[in-house]
C-alpha cells in the first residue's frame, strides 16, 4: 500500500517490474513495465523497459530518477505533466518524445540527461521548471511552443551546445540564468539583453554612472538580471512591469533609490540583497507582506506608499528594520498587528486618508518623534507614546477619538486640522509637553477633559464659528487667549474658573458671551469687550476680583444678573454705547462706584446718570472733547493701553506722527 519512491529509484538498474494482479493500490496495466498509483492514475516508478501506457495522467517525482539504462522514452497521448526530477540525470536518455497532452515540464524532470540530443515541446505546454533541462550538453536545438508563458531558472542553463533556441512572445516571464551557460546566450553581444517582452539580464560589466531606463512595454525583469552590476547609479522600473525575479538587483551598490509601480503582481526574493546604498524607496503594489517584503530594500531609510497600496500585513517581519521615515499613501485601509514592531529607528510616519484600523503593537518599540495623521476618525493608535513631539491632523481629519493621545507627554506642538469637528474624552489629557494650541473653525464638539493634566497649557487661539459650553472650564494654566476672526459665540462657562488668564480680550466679530463664561478669571487684569457684542450673560465675568479696566463695545443692548459683581479691583469701566445697556440684578456688585470712574461718549453722561445701576457710579464724565484739531502729520492715536482711537480724549494720548515719530500728549 506504500511505496518510498526516492528510496527504490536511487540508481535505478531495474530492468522489468511487475505488479500482483490482486494489487488493490498499484498496478503495472498492459505490460508496461513500471508501477502505476491505481487511485491517481501517476506512474510512480519506471525502468529502462517501461513503455508509458496511454492516458495516465501524470509521470511522478523521481520516477525514472538517474535510470541511467534508459535510452529513449515516448510520452504518450492523456499524460498532462511531467513531475519534479522526474528523468533526473538518466545519462544515456538520448531522445523524448513528449505528446500534446503535456501542459508542465517540472523542475529539473531532464536534470543532467547529458547525451539528450533531441527534444519536441509540444503546443500544449504553457510552463517549464526551473533547471528542467540542465545541463543537457548534448541538446544542440530547441523551439519553445507560443503555447508556453513560463519558463524557470536555470531551465536550459548549462546546455553547451545549445546554439539555436526559438523563443515566442507568449514566454513572459523567464527565471534565472535560464539559458546562460549555452552556446546561443555566449554568442550574444556584451550589454542589457531582452527576449523580446522580457528583461533577461545584462551581460559583461556595467559601466559606471550608468542611468538605466528600462524600456517601456516590457512586461518582466528575470531573476539576477543586473546581479553585482555596481556601476547601476538609477534605474527607471515602467508601469508596465508585472514581475521582478528573485535577486534582479542584487548588489546593485550604485543604487541609492528605487520605485516599485503598481503594475507589479508578481515578485521574488531578495531582489535589493547587497545593494547598501539604497535609502529611499517608493512603492505602489496592492498589498504589503512577507511574499512582497522582497520589494522593499532591507537598507531602506525613507519608504513612500503609493495610493495604490491598500494593505499592510507584515507581523513583526518588516524587511527594513533601518526605516527612519514611512509615509503611508491614500489607499491603506488597514495596518496589521505587529507590522512595524521593533523599528527601533522609526522617528516620523505619515497616514494617508482612509485608514480605518492599525492593529495591536503595529508601531511598538518605534520611536516616533513627528506623526502626520489625515484619515477622517483618528483613534487611540498611539496612546502612551512618550517619544511623540509633533503632531499634525490634515484637512481630512473630522474627529479625534477619546484618549487618542492620552499619556503622550513629550507633544510639544499639535497642529489641528481646519475640518475637525470633535475632540474626544481625554483625547489629549496628560500631555504635560504642551504650551500652546490652535482650534480650528469647524470644531463642534469639545471635551472639557479633552486636555486634562496638560498642565503647560498656558496659550490658546480659537478660530471655531461657536466656542461650546464649558469647553475650557478649570483651565488653570490657561494666560492667554486669542480668538479669530471666524468666532461668534462664545458659550457658558466655556472659560470659568481659567484663574491664570491674564488680559480677556473679545474682539469685534463676537456677538454674544454666555453665561458663567468667564467667571472666576481671577488673573485677568484688563477686560475689553468688542463693538459686535449685545448681550453679556449672567455671571459672565463674575469674581474676575483682579480687573482694573473693563471696555464695553458700542453695540451692547443687554447685561446679565452679576456679570461683573465680585470685580472689586475695577478702577475704570469705558461704555462706548450712546445708550446706556440694559442691566439685570445687581451687574456691579462689589465694585466701588465711588472710586471706580465711568467714561462715556460725548454728551452722553444725562442718560447715564438717569440709567439704573449707571447712575450709582460718583464720576461719570465723557471724553469733553468737541472738535479737537488733528494735523494731519498725525496718522494714529492711541490710548495708554495701545487701544487705537478715533480722535483725542481727555488725559494722557499716544500719537505717532507720518514721518514715524511717536509722541505722548495731554489734553486738560
Amino acid at each position: 500500500s506504500y511505496i518510498d519512491i526516492y528510496y527504490v529509484n536511487y540508481e535505478n538498474r531495474l530492468t522489468s517490474i511487475i505488479v500482483d494482479k490482486n494489487n488493490k493500490y498499484f498496478d503495472s496495466r498492459d505490460s508496461c513495465n513500471a508501477i502505476i498509483n491505481t487511485e491517481s492514475n501517476n506512474l510512480i516508478i519506471g525502468c529502462q523497459s517501461s513503455i508509458i501506457p496511454n492516458n495516465i495522467n501524470k509521470i511522478g517525482e523521481y520516477a525514472f530518477y538517474r535510470c541511467k539504462d534508459l535510452n529513449s522514452i515516448n510520452i504518450p497521448d492523456g499524460v498532462i505533466s511531467i513531475g519534479p526530477e522526474a528523468f533526473y540525470e538518466c545519462s544515456n536518455l538520448a531522445t523524448v518524445t513528449i505528446s500534446g497532452s503535456v501542459t508542465k515540464i517540472d523542475s529539473r524532470a531532464f536534470f543532467y540527461c547529458t547525451n539528450l540530443a533531441s527534444v519536441t515541446l509540444p503546443n500544449s505546454l504553457t510552463s517549464i521548471g526551473g533547471g528542467a533541462f540542465y545541463s543537457c550538453r548534448s541538446l544542440s536545438s530547441v523551439t519553445i511552443p507560443n503555447s508556453v508563458t513560463n519558463i524557470g531558472g536555470s531551465a536550459f542553463y548549462g546546455c553547451t551546445s545549445l546554439s539555436n533556441i526559438i523563443i515566442p512572445t507568449s514566454v513572459i516571464d523567464i527565471g534565472e540564468n535560464a539559458f546562460n551557460s549555452t552556446l546561443w546566450y555566449d554568442n550574444l553581444k556584451d550589454g542589457i539583453i531582452y527576449i523580446n517582452n522580457v528583461l533577461y539580464g545584462y551581460k559583461g560589466t556595467m559601466p559606471n554612472n550608468t542611468k538605466m531606463d528600462i524600456t517601456e512595454g516590457t512586461i518582466s525583469i528575470s531573476g539576477c538580471a543586473f546581479l553585482g552590476c555596481e556601476g547601476m547609479v538609477s534605474v527607471n522600473i515602467p508601469n508596465s512591469i508585472k514581475s521582478i525575479g528573485s535577486s534582479a538587483f542584487e548588489g546593485c551598490t550604485g543604487l541609492t533609490s528605487i520605485s516599485i509601480p503598481n503594475s507589479v503582481k508578481k515578485n521574488g526574493y531578495n531582489i535589493f540583497d547587497g545593494c547598501s546604498n539604497i535609502t529611499n524607496c517608493f512603492i505602489d503594489i496592492d498589498t504589503l507582506n512577507h511574499k512582497t517584503a522582497g520589494l522593499i530594500p532591507p537598507t531602506t531609510k525613507q519608504l513612500k506608499l503609493g495610493d495604490n497600496v491598500s494593505n499592510i500585513t507584515f507581523s513583526e517581519n518588516f524587511p527594513a528594520k533601518e526605516i527612519e521615515h514611512l509615509d503611508i499613501g491614500n489607499g491603506v485601509k488597514s495596518i496589521y498587528r505587529k507590522s512595524f514592531y521593533r523599528c527601533f529607528k522609526l522617528t516620523s510616519v505619515s497616514l494617508g486618508k482612509n485608514i480605518n484600523s492599525i492593529g495591536e503593537f503595529a508601531f511598538s518599540y518605534c520611536p516616533i518623534e513627528n506623526l502626520k495623521i489625515d484619515t477622517k476618525n483618528v483613534s487611540s493608535w498611539f496612546k502612551g507614546f512618550t517619544s511623540l513631539k509633533n503632531v499634525e491632523f490634515g484637512d481630512n481629519v473630522e474627529s479625534i477619538g477619546n484618549m487618542a493621545f492620552s499619556g503622550c507627554s513629550n507633544i510639544t506642538n499639535i497642529v489641528l486640522g481646519n475640518n475637525i469637528s470633535s475632540i474626544g474624552t481625554m483625547a489629549f489629557a496628560n500631555c504635560s509637553g504642551l504650551t500652546s494650541l490652535h482650534l480650528p473653525k469647524n470644531l463642534k464638539s469639545f471635551k472639557s477633559n479633552a486636555f486634562e493634566g496638560c498642565y503647560n497649557l498656558c496659550s490658546l487661539s480659537i478660530d471655531s464659528y461657536n466656542i461650546g459650553d464649558s469647553w475650557f472650564e478649570d483651565w488653570h494654566s490657561l494666560k492667554k487667549v486669542e480668538f479669530g476672526n471666524s468666532v461668534c459665540s462664545i458659550g457658558a462657562e466655556s472659560f470659568s474658573n481659567c484663574t491664570s488668564l491674564n488680559d480677556i480680550i473679545i474682539p469685534n466679530n463676537i456677538k454674544t458671551i454666555g453665561n458663567v463664561a468667564f467667571w472666576g478669571c481671577t488673573g485677568a487684569t484688563n477686560i475689553y469687550i468688542g463693538d459686535s457684542v449685545k448681550a453679556i450673560g449672567y455671571k459672565a465675568f463674575n469674581h474676575c476680583k483682579e480687573a482694573k479696566k473693563l471696555t464695553l463695545g458700542k453695540e451692547l443692548k443687554t447685561i446679565g444678573e452679576n456679570a461683573f459683581s465680585g470685580c472689586t479691583s475695577l478702577e475704570q469701566i469705558i461704555s462706548k454705547s450712546e445708550c446706556p445697556p440694559i442691566c439685570d440684578d445687581d451687574v456691579f456688585g462689589g465694585v466701588d462706584k465711588n472710586l471706580c470712574k465711568l467714561q462715556v461718549p460725548d454728551g452722553c453722561v444725562p442718560d447715564y446718570k438717569k440709567a439704573e445701576q449707571w447712575k450709582e457710579f460718583f464720576g461719570i464724565y465723557d471724553t469733553g472733547i468737541k472738535d479737537a484739531y488733528i494735523p494731519n502729520s498725525i496718522s494714529y492715536i492711541y490710548d495708554l493701553n495701545g487701544y487705537k482711537l478715533e480722535k483725542l480724549q481727555k488725559g494722557y494720548n499716544i500719537i505717532r506722527k507720518n514721518n514715524g515719530q511717536i509722541k505722548k500728549v495731554f489734553i486738560k
